[in-house]
């Protein structure tokens, strides 16, 4: 066990603490030493004692403010958490909304592309009607054209 002198006041104090404890409890002296003025004159001719417990009664009170201070923002950051959780709610909600969206806009676009690909069908297969049709206007002028030299080749030649 370690041992501590305190100055309070003038007054001479040894304090036992644990091992290692020696600058915490010089800590908590100094701060038990800063009241003192203040409680030796509010304590009259009640003499050391009744400065002691004025000084204990300060420290009381400001461990009790504090701890009123900290209880009202333990409060606020529940009030805080609370909001951030209905804001996360309304985050997830709105995602959830965007991807029902997006499964739409893909059932749209799925549609829109077998759209596009039935009009294109009908674009290729008149185009080959087409090609189909002018190959044959072309057939039908080839034959007439052999067919007319056919009977020029079957006229007799005028030296014969």
């Amino acid at each position: 066990m370690a041992r501590v002198s305190l100055d309070i006041g003038g007054t001479r104090w040894t304090v036992n603490t644990r091992e290692g404890g020696e600058a915490e409890v010089q800590r908590l002296g100094r701060i038990v030493a800063e009241r003192w003025p203040q409680a030796l004159r509010a304590a009259g001719d009640g003499g050391i004692p009744q400065a002691l417990l004025l000084t204990a009664l300060m420290l009381a009170d400001e461990v009790s403010e504090a701890q009123a201070q900290l209880a009202d923002q333990a409060t606020r950051l529940e009030a805080q958490s609370v909001q951030i959780e209905e804001q996360s709610a309304l985050l997830d909600a709105q995602a959830s909304q965007l991807e029902e969206q997006s499964a739409l806009l893909d059932a749209q676009t799925a549609q829109f592309n077998d759209q596009a690909a039935q009009l294109a069908t009908p674009s290729v297969a008149s185009d080959s009607a087409q090609a189909e049709t002018v190959d044959l206007d072309t057939l039908v002028a080839i034959a007439e054209r052999l067919e007319g030299l056919a009977e020029a080749l079957e006229q007799p030649a005028p030296n014969d």
